[in-house]
């Protein structure tokens, strides 16, 4: 798996530590990254990515999940690289998902910043803390944990 010292990840990078692709991949590439520490996720969702045309119609927003759910892939791209989880035998899930607050909606042709800090690790469990800021404005911010689980 590539190293990068400069701490941007490129998408091909991206896709040697995630399992996720398109339409479900939601990191366009990250930067900033301190091993073990934190790094920042990009996204820039256009209109042609496929939730607009139906949240909602006539005035498309990116889905408050899928806000969360690039937190997460930014989160499990962080813990992957730090700690070299391959996604050939284990995948980074979701345990929790704590003081999750929604502050401004998110609309294609928005550049999103995702920084992403680890507060804790116990064993397997990471805990995160998280933002979605879009255009210089918070959206979504949370607390969350995550485990490494072995792929069967």
């Amino acid at each position: 798996m590539n190293s990068s010292n400069s701490g941007l990840i490129e998408i091909d990078e991206i896709k040697q530590w995630l399992p996720h692709r398109k339409p479900m991949l939601l990191i366009d590439f990250a930067s900033e990254f301190i091993s073990g520490q934190s790094l920042v996720g990009h996204l820039s969702p256009t209109v042609d990515d496929g939730w607009f045309d139906g949240h909602f119609p006539g005035r498309p927003i990116m889905p408050g999940v899928l806000l969360v759910e690039c937190m997460a892939q930014s989160a499990a791209l962080l813990a992957s690289k730090t700690w070299s989880i391959s996604p050939k035998t284990h995948t980074i899930m979701f345990t929790s998902i704590d003081k999750t607050k929604f502050r401004s909606a998110v609309f294609p042709g928005d550049e999103l910043n995702i920084p992403i800090e680890i507060i804790l690790r116990k064993r397997n469990f990471i805990q995160f803390s998280g933002k979605v800021i879009a255009n210089g404005k918070l959206a979504v911010s949370c607390v969350f944990w995550a485990s490494s689980v072995e792929r069967k």
